[in-house]
């Protein structure tokens, strides 16, 4: 067994970067996809994001990498819930695809029965990208998703209906572009929200903030801070259960003194992991490379 099912959970899947690199499919819908890293210092940013989190109390289950899936470092592809039960999403792009065929597969198979299996939806080109696409407030069960073409609204309030979510669905747009992941905008912990309202569309903008429990607080953040991967932040707490907050290198230091103080109100600790050549290669920060088992 992998775990016992908890509410919370101190246990973070995270796959191996061998193959981790350039990824020419989905260049076209992430803006933040610049490919100007180094690709030979990703290994050691992923060391240290593992030796982090394990050192701060969380225990981690490495995943095998995959050949001709140089996003796989990003384990978008499923999701758990604290029930013993699993699901399965969709991806856009067909190198992404093959990342549910993941030999370590099994090892979650032994700790959850599938509940939701969106595999057919991926040869209708129809994608939601697990909790990339579907940012959850599980003890309220809202689940929030900007819509693009890797986070279909039908899809996304499908998979609400079937868990019970309340989906709250918007727009989102940076540099002219939607935001292909919700996790670029907004992070939710148990008592405080980040967000950038500014890239939501303003018809839709209301909405999202009012949907937010009003019993957490909301931390406000810019296009600036955005693009430096504010929003891909994420709550974890470990086996001492702790509050704590996981955030790269390039994030952190974007933030203002009074951002941090408010930051610091809520966490114990700080996880703060240099991230700069994955962020660039992949797109992708310190949210995108873990994805917890409840």
């Amino acid at each position: 067994m992998l775990l016992k099912h908890m509410q919370s959970t101190s246990k973070l899947v995270m796959v191996r970067p061998d193959y981790f690199g350039p990824n020419n499919q989905t260049a076209s819908s992430n803006v933040f996809q610049t490919n100007s890293g180094h690709i030979d210092k990703c290994k050691d940013e992923w060391i240290q994001m593992r030796d982090t989190l394990s050192n701060a109390g969380l225990d981690i289950i490495e995943f095998d990498a995959l050949q001709n899936a140089p996003d796989a470092i990003f384990p978008n592809w499923f999701a758990t819930f604290a029930n013993g039960t699993m699901d399965l999403f969709s991806m856009e792009s067909l190198n992404r695809q093959i990342e549910r065929n993941n030999p370590s597969l099994s090892k979650l198979l032994d700790a959850y029965s599938i509940e939701i299996d969106y595999a057919k939806e991926q040869a209708n080109g129809i994608a939601l990208e697990s909790t990339s696409s579907l940012v959850l407030d599980r003890k309220n069960k809202i689940a929030f998703c900007s819509i693009s073409t890797r986070s279909n609204k039908d899809l996304a309030e499908d998979w609400a209906f079937k868990r019970g979510y309340q989906c709250i669905t918007f727009h989102s747009y940076f540099k002219n572009q939607p935001i292909y992941h919700t996790n670029v905008v907004m992070w939710i912990g148990t008592n405080i929200v980040g967000i950038c309202p500014d890239v939501i569309d303003i018809k839709d903008r209301d909405l999202v903030l009012s949907s937010i429990p009003s019993n957490k607080e909301i931390m406000r953040f810019t296009k600036a801070q955005l693009e430096a991967y504010c929003g891909n932040m994420l709550e974890i707490r470990n086996k001492d259960n702790q509050l704590m907050l996981l955030m790269s290198k390039t994030a952190c230091q974007i933030l203002t003194v009074d951002q941090r103080r408010v930051l610091d109100k809520h966490y114990s600790k700080l996880l703060v992991i240099d991230l700069h050549n994955i962020e660039k290669i992949g797109g992708g920060s310190a949210r995108c490379m873990v994805q917890e088992l409840y």
